[in-house]
Parts: structure tokens; sequence; C-alpha cells
């Protein structure tokens, strides 16, 4: 079907989400190609954003500590994938070249101003605890992880916070961070090692 003009609207949306199949059951290369093809329908890349979304956030948040700033990089981030999906090539996993967006961000963030950890900042994740005193006990051990990961090198808290907030493999955090994957696992070692002086308690990272 076409429109008044002859051209066919949104690629009669996506061909139909091609053929009837749903950007939900969709891979997420399935998804940038068909968002590199169709750059004048989001519905693809919106697909993306939703998959995305909460993990992107929560490593801005963990590296910037503030909420306004988190979702301002975080929108930074995604605006920057949308306009950069053409030149996206298919080397490694979609998830770890948006970490690579992310991370920029969040440089450029370090650049312009010097971050504090708000305290309600863990307010801002979702809480899965089954009640109101659990939920308040995870929330304040989180607001202590954020504070302790101030006072670590820039590095090991990078590598620390793709591993536990955002549950990428030592590999994908070897590919964003330009490291070897031994030097990354050295990183997340250290930095929990600190954690642990500095909390009392231990945090623990899948291996």
């Amino acid at each position: 079907m076409t429109d008044a003009q002859g051209s066919r609207p949104d690629g009669d949306r996506i061909a139909t989400q091609t053929s009837g199949q749903s950007f939900e059951t969709m891979r997420d290369e399935e998804l940038v190609l068909l968002a590199q093809e169709h750059h004048d329908d989001p519905a693809a890349f919106a697909e993306l954003y939703r998959r995305h979304l909460p993990h992107v956030y929560r490593f801005l948040l963990a590296r910037l500590g503030e909420t306004q700033a988190a979702q301002d990089a975080t929108a930074q981030t995604f605006l920057a994938a949308l306009e950069g999906i053409g030149n996206y090539r298919a080397s490694g996993a979609f998830g770890a070249w948006l970490m690579m967006i992310a991370r920029n961000k969040a440089a450029d963030d370090f650049r312009t101003r010097r971050t504090t950890v708000m305290l309600d900042a863990a307010a801002e994740l979702p809480a899965t605890a089954p009640s109101t005193e659990q939920q308040v006990v995870t929330r304040l051990q989180l607001q202590e992880v954020l504070g302790a990961m101030r006072a670590l090198s820039p590095e090991r808290a990078e590598a620390l916070s793709l591993r536990i907030f955002v549950g990428m493999s030592i590999a994908e955090i070897s590919k964003v961070m330009d490291k070897r994957e031994a030097a990354v696992k050295m990183l997340v070692y250290r930095a929990l090692e600190d954690l642990r002086q500095r909390l009392g308690y231990g945090i623990e990272a899948e291996p």
C-alpha cells in the first residue's frame, strides 16, 4: 500500500515487522539492521532502547553518582547511538558498543564537573525486595556501595560498575575498556577487595 505520493509509509511499518515477527523476539543484530535500513522509522531502535536503557542508566548512575547527571548522560548516549547507528558494524555485541558510548559520555561529564553521590540516587533503581523493610536495607546498602566507589581508582570503579551494575562478562568488559581479560579480572578483583575493606562486608561478582 502506498501514500498519496506513491511512497511506502514507514516501509509498510518495516515490512509489517518483518512478516509478522515482533520486535520483542528479534536479536539485537536484527534490530540494528532494521534501524540502519529504515532510519526514518524509529520502531526498531525503540526496542533496542527499551532493552538496554536499564543497564545504561545503572552504569551511568554508578559512575556519575547523581540522578540528574545519569539521566542526562543516558539520553545523550542513546541520541549518539541513534545518530551513529549507520556506522555500527557487528564486530561485537551491540550492548558493548552502546557501553563504549556511555563511558565516553561519563568521561565528558567528569571533565566538566566534580561529582558527588546523592544519597537518594539508589531510589531511582528498581527495587525487587518483597517487603518495605528489605527494600530500605537494600537501598541503604546500595548507598554505601555508591559512596565507597567514589574512592576507587577510575579504572577499578568502571570495571566493577560494568560487572555488577550492567552484568557484562569479563570478555565484554575487555572490549569496552580495550584491555586484556586478565587485566579486567584484576581490576574487578582489586575493586572488590577495596570495597570489602571500606564497607566491612563483601560484594559478590560472578567470576
